[in-house]
């Protein structure tokens, strides 16, 4: 066993990980990459206490990073070649816990022992309850026969999900998987829409985030020349435009929406645009959410430019690659003055 508390792991979808590195090194003070454990989680090293790397990546100044998901610390590391040797490594791994009080257990078993319930198990016998809700989070992985584990507060590791993957149950009724980017959006950035607002919804077909929007309470405009969904057609609180996001754009006389939504497959710039045009539709406390499509290669430059385009027009509040996007990064914005310009 060794203690660092100078270490910490981090997460990003595969394909985004040389940009997660980039977001850290940049931040960072003396921060490396010290190794890949798998092609979405890396460890790194740092001169700094956890907490420290935690503030230095939301500290308000800018947005937190766009690529990485999820970070917790790395306070002890213990090889674990057998049954035995991980039973023993979690009793001390259980000891990182506030003494008779709470903690919410996060595993990561790549190796696929069974550390979660055995982790949990040790933790009762010492009197420590494993508890969901906790804001001490007890985080563990398990890769290639090294346990890393590290306690830190909730708030201190990006997401409140283990790794930073949410996870949804499929339900009746849901349209696609896109539904599921907005689920998760609304979520992780603590958005509240007001519950008889009006949406718009560029590029709505089939309906997925129109049926979101729709279990929120609000009235949607749907734009889009495809038809919707057969169960949202006899929606009466949705309006259906079958005209271009452009073309609605340039007719529209009626008031103002509480919410503007994009999820349209399309450029990330031209779909920038086509948003940047809609600002003065949107409600001086209003929101807009988007996702930036992006190409094979070259991430970081086309979201730093299209965020930089974006800003033309809107605040930009979040910007991150959440877990249910895929070549894409999903954006909340607001009006720069509150107030249309």
């Amino acid at each position: 066993m060794h203690s660092d508390t100078k270490r910490f792991l981090f997460t990003a979808q595969a394909p985004a990980a040389p940009c997660a590195v980039n977001e850290l090194i940049q931040r960072l003070p003396n921060a490396r990459l010290e190794t890949w454990l798998r092609p979405d989680l890396g460890l790194f090293t740092t001169s700094l206490p956890f907490p420290e790397v935690s503030r230095l990546l939301q500290d308000g100044t800018s947005l937190p990073p766009i690529f990485v998901r999820h970070i917790c610390p790395v306070d002890v590391c213990f090889s674990t070649p057998d049954a035995s040797a991980l039973t023993a490594a979690c009793a001390d791994v259980a000891l990182l816990a506030p003494a008779g009080g709470a903690c919410c257990v996060q595993v990561r078993d790549v190796d696929g022992a069974g550390l979660f319930p055995l982790l949990c198990q040790t933790l009762k016998d010492i009197g420590i309850l494993p508890d969901v809700q906790s804001s001490c989070v007890l985080s563990a992985t398990l890769c290639d026969g090294i346990l890393y584990a590290g306690v830190s507060s909730v708030e201190e590791n990006l997401s409140p999900f283990v790794g930073g993957a949410r996870r949804y149950a499929h339900k009746d009724g849901m349209i696609s998987r896109a539904e599921c980017k907005l689920m998760e959006a609304t979520e992780l950035f603590s958005l509240h829409f007001p519950k008889d607002g009006t949406a718009l919804d560029l590029g709505a077909a089939p309906g997925g985030w129109t049926r979101v929007l729709r279990t929120k309470g609000l009235t949607v405009h749907a734009v889009d020349p495809a038809l919707l969904s057969a169960p949202l057609q006899a929606d009466l609180g949705i309006i259906h435009h079958r005209q271009t996001a452009q073309e609605f754009l340039r007719s529209w006389d009626g008031a103002s929406f509480d919410l503007i939504v994009n999820d349209m497959k399309m450029d990330a710039k031209e779909s920038a645009r086509i948003l940047c045009g809609a600002q003065s539709l949107l409600a001086p406390d209003g929101l807009a959410i988007m996702t930036l499509k992006l190409p094979r290669q070259h991430w970081q430059k086309l979201t730093n430019e299209t965020l930089r385009l974006l800003e033309g027009s809107y605040r930009i509040r979040n910007a991150r690659q959440l877990y249910h996007n895929r070549s894409e990064v999903t954006v909340v914005l607001s009006q720069r003055t509150g107030e249309n310009s």
